[in-house]
C-alpha cells in the first residue's frame, strides 16, 4: 500500500466499514459514473482502457465493450462499466471486486463480485448482474475472464471491528467508525485537531499531576494499540472506592479520550457485552459500576471478556451438520476499566457466580487510597468543580487525544520493533524490582506485564508531546499504582493478608493424608467422618472445618482470617451463614471450601 490518499465508504446494509488505503493507478484518476441516461457520454474511456488488460476496443455510441476475435473480427461483450476497487471482506474472508453500472432505466447500480466466484466455470455473479439490469451480450465465462484482468485502481478492505487495518499499523479505524490514515499522509482536520489536542492537554493531562491514580488511567487508557507489539492479552483494572468519590467521572473523562461518549456497565447482556468488546477493539472498553448483587454468570462474563474471545453456543446436537457454515468467534484485545465498590473477589465470593480459575490474573483490583482519586485539586474550589471542569475539557477535546496517539505511535510500530520490545522489557524490569524486589511468580508477573505496559504507552504519549508529564513522573505514577494492587493482594511479606495466605499454604502442606482425607472418589464413611480428621479435598477444592481453619494463624481474629479468604477469592462460599459450605455425605458437616488454583496463585 504505497501513496497518500484514504477513503471510506460506509456499507449500506451496516455489515461493515470499507477502508480505502491507495491508489494503484494515477490514470484511473477521474473515471467516475454520473446519474442519469447520458452519463456515459463523459465516461473516461482512456482511463477504462488502462485498468482492463485485454485486447479490445470501445465504440462510445453504442456504451459497449468489443472483444477481439480472429482475422480482425469482433463482437459486443457488455455494457460500459466501471471499477471502483478491489479489496478483502472480513466477514466473508473473500476478495471482493466493486463494480458499478448504469443500467437501462438510467439508474446506478454497484455490485460486489468475489474473486472465487470469477473463477468457476459459470460465474454466480452473472445472474446477479442480470437481475440489475446489465446488459451482457457474450459469453459469461468471457465476461469473467475480462474482470480477472482488472487493476483496480483502489485497494480497500472491509472491516468488521476497529483497531489497526489490517495488521502493518497503516491505518486505524476509531471506535465511532472513522478510519485514521497513517500512510505517510494526514487528515485534512490536522490544524482543527491541533488545537482540541492544545486544550486536552491543558485541561485534562496536565490536571494529572499529583495525582497519580489519575495519570494512571490515563497511560493505561492509550495501551490499547501497543498491546499487540508488546504481546500482553486484555485485561482489566477494577477501581474500588465509596460512592460518588469519583469513579465515574474518571471513566467517563477516559472514554472520551477514544471519543466513546457514553458508559457502559455490568448490567448488560452477554451479547450486547460482545459487540462491546468488539466495538473497543484495540482502544479500551469501559464498565461502570460492578453490581453489590451481579448475575450468576458473572465470572463467566467477566473471564470471557478478559480471555479477548466470544463464546459461541454450541447447535443443539452438540456439533453442526457436515458442510454447515459454523461463525469464527469474534476476537479483542485492550485494557478494561471498570469501577465498583467492591473488590470482584468480594462481589463474586457474595454471589452465585462463584471463584472462576484463572480470574486473579485477568482483573487487577486497585483499591482507592483515603485521600481519594484527585488529591491535588490544581486551584479548584473544591472536588466538585475540579471534577466538572475535567469532564468539560474532556467533552470538548472528544477523540484528539487518542488521534494524535496514533499519529505518533503508528510509524514506529511499522519499524522493526526490536528496540521497542527492549524498551518494554526495561520498564517490566524496573517495576517488578520496585514493586515485588525480587523474580515474582507467574501469576504476578503476568499483572505486572499489563502495568508496564500502560508505562509504555505512557512514555510514547510523553515523548509525542500528548502528555506533558515527563517519563519519570509517568513510571512513578504506575509503580504507584502496581504497588496498591500488590500491597492489595497480600504482596508484602510483612502484611496480614500474606501471613495468613502463607500460614494456609503450610498449614495444608504439612497435613499428611489421613487428616485431610481424599473424598474424589469412593471413599469409606469412617474415613470421610471422624474425630481424627482435619478436612477434606477433592480435585479442585479442600474442605477445612472450622476448628481446623481457627488453628491455622494464631493469634489473628478468626473472623478476619475468614473475611481476608473471602475477599482474597481463596474461600469459595456455600449457601451456610459464615461463608461455609455443607458436605454432602453423612451426617453433612459444615466447612470452608478453600479454591486449589486460587490459593496457588496468591
Amino acid at each position: 500500500m504505497h501513496g497518500s490518499d484514504a477513503k471510506t465508504h460506509q456499507d449500506t446494509k451496516g455489515t461493515g466499514t470499507d477502508i480505502v488505503f491507495a491508489k494503484q493507478s494515477e490514470s484511473s484518476e477521474g473515471a467516475g459514473m454520473e446519474d442519469g441516461a447520458d452519463a456515459c457520454r463523459n465516461f473516461n474511456w482512456e482511463a477504462l482502457a488502462h485498468q482492463i488488460d485485454l485486447p479490445f476496443f470501445v465504440i462510445p455510441a453504442r456504451r459497449a465493450i468489443f472483444m477481439e476475435r480472429s482475422r480482425g473480427d469482433s463482437e459486443e461483450l457488455c455494457q460500459v462499466f466501471e471499477i471502483i476497487g478491489e479489496g478483502y471482506d472480513e466477514a466473508s474472508q473473500e476478495t471482493v471486486l466493486r463494480i458499478r453500472f448504469l443500467n437501462g432505466g438510467g439508474q446506478q447500480k454497484t455490485i460486489d463480485i468475489t474473486k472465487s466466484d470469477l473463477a468457476r466455470s459459470s460465474p454466480q455473479c452473472v445472474s446477479l448482474l442480470l437481475s440489475q439490469g446489465f446488459r451482457l451480450s457474450g459469453k459469461p465465462q468471457d465476461f469473467a475472464a475480462l474482470l480477472r484482468k482488472v487493476r483496480a485502481p483502489w485497494m480497500s478492505m472491509r472491516t468488521l471491528r476497529p483497531g489497526w487495518q489490517p495488521e502493518g499499523y497503516r491505518a486505524f479505524v476509531m471506535p465511532d467508525g472513522r478510519v485514521l490514515p497513517l500512510d505517510g499522509a494526514l487528515a485534512s482536520s490536522d490544524e482543527q485537531n491541533g488545537e482540541a489536542l492544545r486544550r486536552w492537554r491543558v485541561g485534562v493531562a496536565a490536571k494529572a499531576s499529583g495525582n497519580p491514580i489519575f495519570l494512571f488511567a490515563l497511560c493505561a487508557v492509550f495501551a490499547g494499540p501497543v498491546l499487540l507489539r508488546v504481546n500482553v492479552p486484555v485485561h482489566g483494572y477494577h477501581f474500588i472506592g465509596e460512592t460518588s468519590d469519583g469513579k465515574s467521572s474518571m471513566l467517563s473523562v477516559l472514554s472520551r479520550v477514544w471519543g466513546r461518549p457514553e458508559l457502559a456497565d455490568w448490567y448488560a447482556s452477554n451479547a450486547r457485552l460482545v459487540d462491546l468488546a468488539v466495538a473497543s477493539n484495540e482502544s479500551a472498553l469501559f464498565l461502570d459500576e460492578l453490581p453489590a448483587k451481579p448475575q450468576a454468570d458473572l465470572s463467566d462474563r467477566i473471564y470471557m471478556l478478559c480471555n479477548g474471545r466470544e463464546r459461541l453456543v454450541r447447535p443443539a446436537g452438540g456439533r453442526p451438520e457436515f458442510g454447515s457454515h459454523v461463525p469464527s468467534p469474534r476476537v479483542w484485545r485492550m485494557p478494561i476499566f471498570s469501577t465498583g465498590e467492591k473488590s470482584v473477589f468480594e462481589t463474586l465470593s457474595a454471589s452465585r457466580s462463584g471463584w472462576r480459575d484463572g480470574l486473579g490474573v485477568r482483573m487487577a483490583d486497585i483499591h482507592l487510597p483515603a485521600e481519594g482519586l484527585f488529591p491535588v485539586l490544581h486551584g479548584a474550589a473544591s472536588s466538585a468543580t475540579f471534577v466538572e471542569e475535567l469532564l468539560q475539557a474532556a467533552e470538548s477535546t472528544s477523540g484528539a487525544a487518542a488521534a494524535a496517539f496514533l499519529r505518533a505511535v503508528g510509524p514506529q510500530l511499522q519499524a522493526v520493533s526490536t528496540e521497542r520490545s527492549a524498551y518494554y522489557d526495561a520498564i517490566l524490569s524496573r517495576l517488578i524490582q520496585h514493586v515485588v524486589g525480587e523474580e515474582p511468580r507467574p501469576p504476578v508477573r503476568r499483572v505486572l506485564q499489563y502495568f508496564a505496559a500502560a508505562a509504555f504507552a505512557g512514555a510514547h504519549a510523553a515523548k509525542a508531546g500528548i502528555l506533558p508529564q515527563p517519563i519519570a513522573e509517568i513510571e512513578a505514577a504506575v509503580t504507584h499504582v502496581a504497588q496498591i494492587w500488590f500491597e492489595g493482594r497480600g504482596g508484602r511479606t510483612g502484611s496480614e493478608q500474606q501471613r495468613i495466605v502463607d500460614a494456609l499454604k503450610i498449614f495444608i502442606a504439612r497435613t499428611p493424608e489421613p487428616r485431610l482425607a481424599w473424598i474424589g472418589g469412593q471413599a469409606h464413611e469412617r474415613r470421610r467422618f471422624s474425630a481424627r480428621v482435619f478436612g477434606w479435598e477433592d480435585a479442585l477444592y479442600y474442605y477445612l472445618t472450622a476448628d481446623t481453619l481457627e488453628r491455622v494463624v494464631p493469634g489473628v481474629d478468626f473472623r478476619r482470617v475468614v473475611r481476608t479468604l473471602v475477599n482474597l477469592g481463596v474461600v469459595v462460599p456455600g449457601a451456610g451463614e459464615g461463608h461455609q459450605y455443607r458436605m454432602n455425605f453423612q451426617p453433612r458437616p459444615w466447612a470452608y471450601r478453600i479454591d486449589k488454583e486460587r490459593l496457588s496463585e496468591l
